[in-house]
């Protein structure tokens, strides 16, 4: 017998997916900008040079893309990534834990450095490729939303570790916050899975299949197409760009407010400030990626972080600082974002992890030079002047390249869903 009340609608698991994603977002890629926090310290009690640490960081970034292009990018179009991600907390926690016990410089770049970026590999391509698998008329919202999470991380980890900091010392900090991040990735990667299909469900939540969605992964361009597309060359160095100019500040920004004469509790809220505001920059942005599709949402993020960078070389007292922030914050949550929706809308899915994993290459060449030669540039002249300013130039020419991809059109003609006609 029946009661005659109807069943109610499960919630779709997609979202079960973007809830678990955004807490993993959050602990690994919240501490791996928490670096600002741990700069000044470990430069006082070592005396190395600010290029000389800031190699550190960008150690990181050479070994996430080499992880990401020749093993993650693979295997996140063939395994589950809940593997991948488990693998991806351990490597990242442990690389917070070992650097309590280190003293040495081999060791900041080994824990801090190869480590680290071995773990933050197994996280972002593994993340974005499943979350465009789960959504195709939602991607730009979904995966804004899921990437809220880099943006409360990036709030809420630093202000922890730096009040672990201030009462137990920097080494006890890295402890904690190493053990935390892998129990928390450790437990939501378990929600984890790779596509709808496994589960006998569609993307969106459809009831049946989507022409659109099943399109976009059927007639997806390999990597040897991509490659010979024109689209495909102007993301990429667009991206690289975007790296240089986005890393420069992350780095360097607490230690130029310190230098500035700002107290170190109000230098680490700027970085608060910018993950605060890239929390409302995806959502805002997602929302755009779905109406005016991802390319032209790129170009409206890099005007603002044309605008930030520029602003930045009259910034002297707090609050100018802070409105730094703010705008950056923004800037880099609207680009950042963009990376998975435009592979997904200019080449399909089918090769969609190895050409994120491309694109995110790209970005690491840009963000291993940008705080190395803004550190070496402090070391020579003793101020962040020029290197500031340089990343500013180089946001011009990624804005410009976005601009062209904008008009260059799609690279195959797919059209999923979330572009609209001009």
């Amino acid at each position: 017998m029946t009661t005659g009340k109807p069943e109610k609608a499960r919630i779709f698991y997609g979202y079960v997916i973007v809830g678990a994603a955004f807490f993993i977002f959050a602990f690994i890629l919240g501490s791996n900008n928490a670096y600002g926090v741990f700069f000044t310290p470990i430069e006082a009690e070592f005396g190395w040079t600010r290029a000389t640490t800031s190699w550190a960081f960008s150690l990181r970034l050479i070994f996430y893309a080499i992880a990401s292009m020749g093993v993650v990018g693979r295997l996140s179009d063939r395994v589950e990534p809940k593997f991948l991600l488990l693998s991806a907390g351990i490597f990242t926690g442990l690389s917070f834990i070992l650097m309590a016990y280190s003293y040495a410089l081999w060791q900041l770049y080994v824990f801090f450095g190869a480590i680290a970026g071995i773990g933050i590999s197994g996280a972002i391509v593994p993340v974005l490729s499943t979350v465009a698998r789960w959504f195709s008329k939602r991607r730009g919202i979904m995966t804004g939303t899921v990437s809220m999470g880099i943006g409360i991380g990036t709030s809420f980890v630093p202000l922890l570790a730096n009040w672990l900091f201030t009462l137990y010392g920097w080494r006890t900090a890295f402890l904690i916050v190493g053990g935390l991040t892998i129990a928390v990735v450790a437990g939501f990667a378990q929600l984890i899975r790779r596509d709808p299909h496994s589960m006998g469900l569609y993307p969106d939540g459809a009831r049946q299949p989507v022409a659109s969605a099943v399109a976009s992964a059927s007639r997806g361009l390999t990597v040897r197409e991509a490659m010979r597309t024109r689209q495909l060359w102007l993301f990429l160095t667009a991206f690289a760009g975007m790296g240089y100019a986005m890393f420069v500040p992350l780095v360097h920004i607490v230690v130029h407010a310190i230098g500035l004469g700002v107290p170190q509790s109000a230098a680490v809220s700027i970085i608060a400030i910018i993950g605060f505001v890239n929390i409302l920059g995806r959502l805002v942005m997602g929302l755009a990626t779905d109406r005016i599709g991802s390319a032209r949402a790129l170009s409206i993020a890099l005007v603002v972080m044309v605008v930030a960078l520029a602003w930045l070389q009259f910034a002297r007292e707090l609050w100018t600082l802070y409105l730094f922030g703010a705008m950056f914050g923004f800037a880099w949550a609207g680009s950042f974002m963009q990376e998975s929706p435009i592979v997904a809308e200019l080449f399909g899915l089918k090769s969609h992890g190895k050409l994120l994993a491309l694109a995110d290459a790209f970005l690491t060449i840009g963000g291993v030079l940008g705080p190395v030669i803004a550190g070496y540039i402090f070391d020579r002249t003793g101020s962040y002047q020029v290197g500031f300013l340089l990343a500013g130039g180089v946001s011009v020419v990624s804005l410009v390249l976005s601009l062209i991809l904008v008009k260059s059109g799609s690279a195959m003609g797919v059209d999923n869903g979330t572009r609209r006609s001009p």
